[in-house]
């Protein structure tokens, strides 16, 4: 009795932490105040847990926990607060009514390295673990020695056979296994380890993609020297770099971007140019010869009627006027200034006609990226088509926003037509594959004598781009 005493104090008063749990059930049978006060919980408070509910599993602690009488090694725990917190531990069994228990030893990893003398291993392993990077230190014959925590978790994770990447593992045949099957980073890789094994170099570097199946990732490989080691072993390093190799995929992309843009502006003006100083200039000939024919005409009492073909050869003027200033301009202005101007543009071309615009409100000023520009080109063609085709005394251009999308309507009171049996002309097919590749939609209502009514809507966020056709 006084033995169970003083064993029941030996325990109770440790400040190593003690847990009993059976080994069927994996459920707690009992916990010392040390180990309570290593998870925060109070006294008792572990009773009715399981290991499950205090250990972060994974195949290392598995093996530490089942294999038996003295086995050692590291885990991590979880507080009752929710942090981990890092242990040694040392599992054994021990006689529990009638039968064999399961009893750990855990002591707080940290206290382990504060007690540690700086450069004892203990030490120099808690330096390594903290590292980001995935490290691994290879003898002469490219044997793994030791690895760090980093490492150990990163190939637990991705499946990878602990007898492939584990301490006494031969990182080297592992590489070229790899190399076998088509790898070619692994077969450099394994020709820079080589290389510094070797001395004929001093360092290595290699960065290489390593994706899953649920994410793209980039690692950078460092192969570097181990200082003091005669044969020359060698330090392994592998960080993830993916947040900067996706920072450089996207600056390359906004850089693509910006030369694209550019060179269209830069296209845009040659175009704008060669119509002013071509087109242009022959077709105000044209019409000034015209003109001074028909008042010759006029004069001398011929019966020549050419208001027709002048009216012609002035809305073509006009028309050609205000294409050359949209190109010029199209991209210097908000969206909701160019449509303005737009409209204001197709008033003058056909004073008979009554253009009306309404923007609701919450309409922004601009809209992002390309769909200003495509969306205001579809109103163009639009316009033009009503211009051409439909008879219309009134037309009314209206901006709305709807839920996630931009919309922009487009009716009037013209002969309309029925879309079925209409034949889908150049200028539907073209808006029909702008608003397509905005991730947009395009609707077209229309009865003989009743008008058209033209719907497109746009994703303010982008949107999934259509299809383009072949």
């Amino acid at each position: 009795m006084l033995g169970e005493e003083i064993y029941r104090a030996v325990v109770e008063h440790n400040p190593i932490g003690v847990l009993v749990y059976d080994p069927d059930t994996r459920n707690v049978l009992y916990a010392n105040p040390a180990l309570e006060g290593i998870l925060l919980y109070g006294a008792g408070g572990l009773r009715g847990t399981t290991l499950d509910d205090l250990f972060v599993r994974d195949a290392r602690t598995d093996r530490i926990l089942e294999a038996g009488q003295g086995s050692a090694g590291e885990a991590w725990l979880r507080r009752k607060d929710g942090p981990l917190v890092r242990v040694d531990v040392l599992s054994g069994e021990i006689p529990h009514a009638g039968r064999l228990v399961a009893c750990v030893l855990i002591r707080d990893a940290d206290d382990r390295v504060r007690d540690a003398p700086r450069g004892s291993t203990a030490f120099a392993q808690s330096a390594i673990d903290s590292l980001s990077a995935h490290v691994a230190i290879l003898d002469e014959s490219g044997t793994i020695v030791a690895t760090n925590r980093p490492w150990r978790r990163f190939a637990e994770a991705n499946g990878a056979a602990p007898d492939e990447v584990s301490e006494n593992a031969n990182y080297l045949r592992v590489c070229d296994a790899a190399a076998g099957r088509n790898c070619a980073d692994a077969a450099a890789f394994a020709g820079g380890m080589r290389s510094v094994l070797s001395g004929r170099r001093e360092a290595f570097e290699l960065e290489y993609p390593c994706h899953s199946p649920t994410e793209r990732r980039w690692f950078v490989g460092r192969v570097t020297r181990f200082a003091g080691t005669d044969p020359p072993w060698v330090v392994v390093a592998h960080e993830n770099v993916t947040e900067r190799k996706q920072a450089e995929e996207e600056r390359e992309r906004l850089r693509g971007q910006e030369i694209e843009a550019r060179t269209q502006r830069e296209e845009r003006r040659r175009i704008s140019r060669d119509l002013h100083d071509m087109v242009l200039q022959d077709l105000s000939g044209a019409l000034q010869s015209l003109r001074l024919a028909h008042l010759r005409a006029m004069g001398a009492g011929a019966p020549l009627d050419l208001e027709e073909e002048l009216g012609a050869l002035r809305r073509a003027t006009a028309g050609l006027r205000s294409a050359i200033y949209d190109l010029r301009h199209e991209e210097e202005r908000p969206f909701l200034r160019s449509v303005e101007a737009l409209v204001e543009l197709n008033r003058q071309a056909a004073p008979e006609r009554r253009v009306t615009l309404d923007v609701e409100r919450g309409f922004p000023e601009d809209l992002p990226g390309a769909a200003g520009v495509e969306l205001l080109r579809v109103l163009q063609e639009a316009l033009a088509n009503v211009r051409r085709h439909s008879g219309a005394e009134n037309v009314r251009v209206r901006l709305l926003i709807a839920g996630d999308e931009a919309l922009a309507e487009l009716a009037d009171d013209g002969r309309g037509f029925e879309p079925e049996e209409a034949r889908v002309g150049v200028g539907l097919s073209s808006m029909r594959e702008r608003v397509a590749g905005l991730g947009g939609g395009i609707e077209v209502s229309s009865r003989p004598g009743e008008g058209t009514r033209i719907t497109v809507r746009v994703p303010l966020g982008g949107g999934t781009p259509g299809p383009r056709p072949l």
